[in-house]
């Protein structure tokens, strides 16, 4: 059976239970994106590098974690996923973010 159109002006509610596929179906070309940047953490040399062994983002629930390798890297990953999100009509929520840097192992 076929409904008619569903019609989502703004947004779905966070609760619902739609909401964290519908997150991450919308996000998918975000991750394409940006595993073709080749900006990503690798746990190899760089001159190894391949897209297989590269983690770029991670999706849960409603949340994206980025991974680079350096902070100049995640700038610029972070400044194209925000422009693909406004593109989809998303708000990046920058004032949410938090920046994580590790070197060799530590925080």
């Amino acid at each position: 059976m076929k409904s008619e159109k569903i019609r989502i002006r703004r947004e779905i509610f966070q609760g619902d239970s739609l909401s964290p596929l519908l997150f991450c179906v919308c996000i998918i070309p975000v991750t394409l994106m940006l595993r073709k940047m080749k900006l990503g953490h690798t746990f190899e040399p760089a001159r190894k590098r391949t897209l297989q062994k590269m983690i770029t983002n991670l999706l849960f629930m409603d949340d994206m974690k980025i991974y680079a390798v350096q902070i100049s890297n995640l700038r610029k990953m972070l400044d194209k996923a925000a422009d693909m999100f406004q593109t989809i009509g998303l708000d990046l929520g920058e004032e949410k973010c938090e920046i994580q840097q590790f070197k060799h192992g530590r925080k």
